[in-house]
């Protein structure tokens, strides 16, 4: 599963430069709609759109790795399933 860090990121900002970063804050900074915002931050996007994640990387000064992380899905069957397992 790919997991937003957006919501860290802000929070991260908002520490380094001692100020509140509100939804409409970035909106007006990126020119990115709230809704994305506010989907990317919940982690419930579908999509992440290549000109959504260049305008979030100027933003942050980051990376597209420092925005979104790859979280492995577990294994269906944890245990011994498999032929030649004990």
């Amino acid at each position: 599963m790919i997991q937003s860090r957006l919501g860290v990121l802000i929070a991260e900002k908002e520490m380094h430069e001692g100020r509140k970063w509100t939804y409409e804050a970035i909106k007006e900074a990126t020119g990115l709609s709230t809704p994305t915002i506010h989907r990317l931050v919940r982690g419930t996007a579908k999509r992440y759109d290549a000109n959504t994640l260049d305008a979030l990387c100027r933003f942050f000064g980051c990376g597209v790795g420092d925005l979104l992380v790859h979280i492995p899905d577990e294994p269906a069957h944890a245990g011994g399933d498999r032929k030649g397992e004990s």
